[in-house]
């Protein structure tokens, strides 16, 4: 489990952030992403009816379809996409001292 699981939990706005933080030209239906973050297709529409309430995504017609894209211009979109390469980074740091701890110890160790 994630650093960003553990602090925000696992909630399907979170999940949604996620997917389009790590995927920022996704452009798909709810069912799509309904399957692709293992929610229920009524849980991942009300979460995106939220999420475009506030105007962090965007629903937008494609012939018979909608498809869901996210809102790069947003404050709301840019401090959470911020917080979450903060979190990331910390992440990666925190690894990398552990791997040098562990490795000086080992070095000590012979």
């Amino acid at each position: 489990m994630s650093v960003l699981d553990k602090l925000v939990g696992n909630s399907t706005h979170f999940k949604i952030m996620k997917l389009y933080h790590d995927n920022p030209d996704l452009s798909e239906n709810i069912s799509e992403i309904s399957r692709i973050i293992n929610r229920s297709h009524v849980t991942v529409k009300k979460a995106i009816s939220d999420l475009e309430s506030i105007g962090v995504l965007r629903e937008k017609r494609i012939g018979r379809s909608r498809v869901v894209t996210i809102n790069e211009d947003s404050p709301y979109t840019k401090a959470v996409f911020e917080f979450f390469n903060s979190v990331k980074e910390i992440e990666e740091k925190t690894y990398l001292e552990t791997l040098i701890k562990r490795k000086a110890s080992s070095e000590i160790s012979k």
